[in-house]
């Protein structure tokens, strides 16, 4: 009874360590899945934070990205205002440029109208002068010449009446008086059909040189018709007289329609070129006056834009200094935030896995223990009880 009680105490020994061992080893397989799940559960935490770094550092670099290049896209904008404005600039002086000479082109077709229609009235108004001056000087040079014909015929009558008794000598005188006053008639037509040209004195001359033909013709005549001696005298001497009158008659009528002419000239130059220096001075004064009116418009124009132009360039530097300060603030901080997050997430994480490997080999080494105590309190109970059983056997044999 002693040794089965002793063999069941074995037997439930060996049962009982065998439960140990299997135990152990149950034990063993479920902290070994434990420890693959926590490392898998630490893998998937340390994931989901690198993740969440990453998607910070990606959402951080974008946001970077997303600055610069709307500084890039600002500073290229600029560029291009600058560009526009400069061009609107070169545009709208063209066009200024283009309507200034547009009003002066008006301006000097209105002067030059102005000029005509007053050239116009001033030659209207000489042309009339001229007209009434040569009409009184016609009148007084016929007046003065039918008296001149009439004092003349008067004397040759009376030295005809003298020299001359025989009718056919005074009829001959008549034709003759009646030739040289149809001659001067001619000469006066020939005077009033060319006024003041210069050829009035080749005419002149002409109607002398035909006179004189004619008169020699006619005292050619009378000298072979009858006494031609006589006649040749008296057409001499009558000749004579008649060309000296003609003559400081001529000289007299020249002299004074060259002083009055003159005169009329003179005066008429007088107030055309004072009238001319008038209107010019007043044309000029007034295109002077628009011209700086202009010009000042121009040049106020001009500094405002060029005001304005540089009023936002400077505020347009400081602009860009102050973004790119608040740039490079902000990216400081940023990256000075980030750091100090990733340091403090990587100091927590460390720790934290510190503590669970900690933990966990803690664990581990305890199981480990308890296994390790297990198995050799199952070797040696198996050990004893084969000693039991030789020491069994021995005995059963003495």
């Amino acid at each position: 009874g002693m040794h089965v009680r002793r063999l069941l105490k074995r037997q439930h020994k060996a049962a009982t360590t065998i439960q140990a061992a299997v135990r152990g080893m149950h034990v063993r397989r479920l902290l070994e899945r434990q420890h693959k799940a926590a490392t898998t559960i630490q893998a998937a935490v340390r994931g989901m934070h690198v993740r969440r770094l990453l998607e910070r550092q990606h959402k951080a670099a974008t946001t970077m990205q997303a600055v610069v290049r709307g500084w890039a896209a600002r500073k290229e904008y600029l560029k291009q205002h600058e560009a526009v404005v400069k061009l609107q600039q070169h545009v709208r002086a063209h066009l200024a440029c283009k309507h200034m000479l547009a009003e002066y082109q008006n301006v000097r077709r209105a002067t030059i109208k102005l000029q005509t229609a007053v050239r116009s009235m001033q030659v209207r108004r000489r042309q009339k002068q001229k007209h009434l001056s040569a009409t009184t000087i016609q009148a007084s040079w016929r007046g003065h010449q039918q008296l001149i014909k009439y004092k003349a015929i008067k004397l040759a009558t009376k030295m005809i009446q003298q020299y001359f008794k025989a009718f056919k000598l005074m009829q001959k005188e008549q034709q003759m008086y009646r030739s040289l006053r149809s001659a001067c008639t001619v000469l006066q037509a020939a005077v009033r059909g060319w006024h003041v040209r210069r050829l009035l004195k080749t005419q002149h001359r002409a109607a002398t040189t035909i006179q004189a033909a004619g008169r020699g013709w006619h005292v050619r005549r009378l000298l072979k018709t009858q006494h031609r001696a006589a006649t040749t005298i008296q057409a001499a001497v009558r000749g004579w007289h008649v060309r000296r009158l003609l003559k400081t008659q001529h000289r007299a009528a020249t002299t004074i329609q060259a002083a009055v002419h003159g005169w009329h000239v003179r005066r008429l130059l007088k107030t055309q070129h004072r009238a001319a220096t008038t209107i010019q001075a007043a044309v000029r004064g007034m295109l002077v006056c628009r011209l700086l009116k202009r010009q000042h418009k121009a040049a106020t124009t001009i500094q405002a834009t060029i005001r304005g132009w540089t009023a936002k360039q400077q505020y347009l530097k400081q602009h860009q200094a102050v973004i790119k300060l608040q740039q490079h603030v902000r990216a400081h901080l940023v990256q000075k935030n980030v750091q100090g997050f990733y340091q403090n997430v990587r100091r927590s994480t460390i720790q934290l896995q510190a503590a669970v490997r900690g933990m966990h080999v803690r664990r581990l080494l305890k199981r480990q223990h308890k296994a390790a105590t297990t198995i050799q309190a199952a070797v040696r109970g198996m050990h004893v009880r084969r000693l039991l059983k030789r020491q069994h056997k021995a005995a059963t044999t003495i």
